[in-house]
């Protein structure tokens, strides 16, 4: 029995209804006085008048109509001869999503050729095949499981997006292989340009039954494969840039020339002439210096020559600013030691007093040398060498020994820091009130000399709603530790850290990657990011310290950050693709269509209809 692949075009049936109304049509005679009659007798005999009643003419001729109009709708419902679906094998298709699919050629783009390539495999779909379409991405994506429906996966492919980045095609295939029960009746077809990152081809042989359809043609291109910016930790106004633009060229094919562009937050820094053939690598590592900061983008604009992908001609990263700090340090004796470090730290304004200063100068910081003031001082606080206690902090005994033993390498206060076996006179034991809090110091038996905690603020929105403090017990100023090099480093550390100045560096990402950044605000977890742009930062929760808290309870951090395609992979449009075109391993059978033969026959019986029922003869 055929089946029919548009059973719902029966409706085409009802245009027999006028054919019939027109074939018992009869046109009505108009009189009309000639001269004789002589010449019209033989014309009605030809054609008697008709009547309802009367017999028909040419029922011959009614029949082939509706015969031919059968037969076309016949042909419209695309009559099938059926398959054994014992040996028909459900098709599971796997989409490379990786940036190299946006790449155009003399034939579109990649993306659009592997979509009209799953639409016409779609289309030979047989009743009780099942079909499915994974597209690749960090997870795989199931865009539609095993479905009876063709329909549904075709109604999906406009609705998908290429990625920005590269993906893994093998493991979008192991879960294709994983998706059916039985291996042995599935084919999976894989739609790919070839050039899909940690594709390996010789690895195919583990898997039964892949067909590989493979889109696009080498084409050359040219785009930015590195882009990194920070600041420098010997100039804190100091600005480095790492660039880098490679081109992916045949011999064949005409150099690339052009210009790159570095602008920040909009504004133009600088501009380099680029010129480029074969496969050449462009470096420039770039100088500056300034207190600005913000989102940097390089961008690569192209004159001459043939660029296949434009994802990869633009690029970010974020430098943090370097503004001002007012400091307030407060001593009732000379802290000769302490003004003299912070006066070497760049962009600090430092103000001396032997009480707080009302009002507290904006987005500023207090210094705490030997004194505790009642109340404390509102906004993040640096105490050192405290002689009291107060409600965010306990003291204990004085330290036998006040040599440091351990400290906390991982938080950024120590960045660059190294103070064991370092002695600080008349330190007392910390004890700290607040549930947020992370030891930095400690001595011998666990007593803890220097400490960082953040305790609720509401009139601190930047910081989440959370004050900063850092506590250092020990005399600074009759101590070793002023004449050493780490101590402007500390303090410089603790200023940026309570001001929220850091110069840690926050890189630029590949789309795709994802990084884990250890801090003294817990774990935070970076990425992964499918498009190329600006995103922001999510914590994943806190890992430091016995007194760790949930990331609930840290602020929020503001940093965008950058994601970039920056991969020579994925830019690297002229990659050999081995064994791509390698057929399935068991071929599948395709459905017989009889609709083409089935006009042919209409048309030869439209021609015998004309021939004996319209035809006039003339002579």
């Amino acid at each position: 029995m055929l089946n029919f692949a548009s059973p719902e075009r029966w409706i085409w049936l009802l245009a027999a209804i006028p054919i019939v109304a027109c074939f018992f049509l009869r046109s009505r005679r108009k009189s009309q006085a000639i001269a004789t009659l002589q010449f019209w007798d033989q014309a009605f005999h030809d054609q008697p008048p008709r009547s309802w009643g009367g017999p028909l003419r040419y029922v011959g001729s009614l029949f082939l109509q509706l015969l031919i109009l059968g037969i076309l709708v016949f042909a419209l419902l695309n009559p099938q001869q059926p398959v054994d679906s014992a040996s028909q094998k459900h098709l599971i298709f796997v989409l490379d999503r990786s940036a190299s699919m946006q790449a155009t050629d003399g034939s579109g783009s990649r993306w659009q050729q592997a979509l009209a390539a799953i639409d016409a495999e779609l289309r030979s779909v047989t009743d009780g095949q099942q079909v499915a379409l994974l597209a690749t991405g960090q997870p795989v994506q199931v865009i539609v499981g095993m479905s009876d429906s063709a329909a549904a996966v075709r109604d999906r492919l406009p609705t998908l997006k290429s990625g920005d980045g590269p993906t893994d095609l093998l493991a979008a295939i192991e879960m294709a292989s994983r998706l059916a029960p039985d291996q042995s009746s599935v084919e999976i077809v894989v739609v790919t340009d070839g050039a899909g990152g940690t594709w390996v081809a010789e690895r195919l042989e583990e898997f039964e039954g892949v067909r590989i359809l493979s889109v696009g043609r080498p084409v050359a291109n040219a785009g930015i494969t590195q882009f990194q910016a920070r600041r420098s930790f010997n100039d804190p106004l100091g600005v480095t840039v790492m660039l880098e633009v490679e081109s992916f060229i045949d011999a064949a094919d005409a150099p690339i020339s052009g210009r790159v562009h570095l602008e920040l937050e909009g504004e133009l820094l600088d501009v380099w002439p680029i010129e480029l053939t074969g496969r050449k690598v462009w470096r420039k590592d770039w100088q500056h210096v300034t207190a600005n900061g913000g989102k940097l983008t390089a961008r690569l604009e192209i004159f001459a020559g043939t660029d296949g992908l434009a994802v990869d001609n633009e690029a970010f990263a974020y430098l943090p600013p370097r503004p001002s700090v007012p400091v307030n340090l407060v001593s009732e004796v000379p802290a000769t030691f302490v003004a003299n470090g912070l006066r070497s730290i760049a962009g600090v304004e430092l103000f001396e007093s032997i009480s707080p200063l009302s009002p507290r100068p904006a987005n500023g910081v207090t210094v705490l040398n030997g004194v505790v003031p009642n109340p404390l001082p509102a906004g993040p606080l640096l105490v050192l060498n405290p002689p009291a206690a107060s409600p965010f902090w306990e003291l204990g005994d004085s330290i036998p020994q006040p040599i440091v033993e351990t400290q906390a390498d991982s938080s950024p206060l120590l960045s660059h820091v190294h103070l064991v076996n370092v002695t600080l006179p008349e330190a007392r034991a910390l004890r700290l009130t607040a549930p947020n809090h992370q030891p930095l110091l400690k001595a011998a038996g666990n007593q803890v000399m220097m400490a960082v905690q953040r305790v609720p603020d509401g009139s601190n929105p930047q910081a989440g709603g959370l004050r900063r403090m850092v506590l250092l017990s020990g005399n600074i100023e009759a101590g070793e530790l002023p004449m050493r090099v780490a101590f402007p480093i500390l303090l410089s550390n603790s200023i940026d850290w309570l001001s929220l100045r850091s110069l840690e560096w926050t890189p630029s990402l590949r789309t795709g990657q994802v990084i884990q950044r250890l801090g003294t605000d817990g774990q935070v977890s970076i990425g992964p990011w499918e498009t190329v742009g600006w995103h922001s930062l999510e914590r994943s929760g806190a890992s430091v310290g016995s007194g760790a808290v949930q990331a609930a309870e840290t602020e929020v951090a503001t940093a965008p950050i950058a994601v970039n395609l920056a991969s020579r992979t994925e830019s690297n449009l002229l990659q050999d693709r081995p064994e791509i075109d390698r057929p399935a391993q068991t071929s599948r059978k395709q459905p017989v269509a009889y609709w083409w033969y089935i006009i042919a026959a209409s048309i030869g019986l439209l021609v015998i209809e004309w021939g004996f029922y319209q035809r006039r003869m003339v002579g």
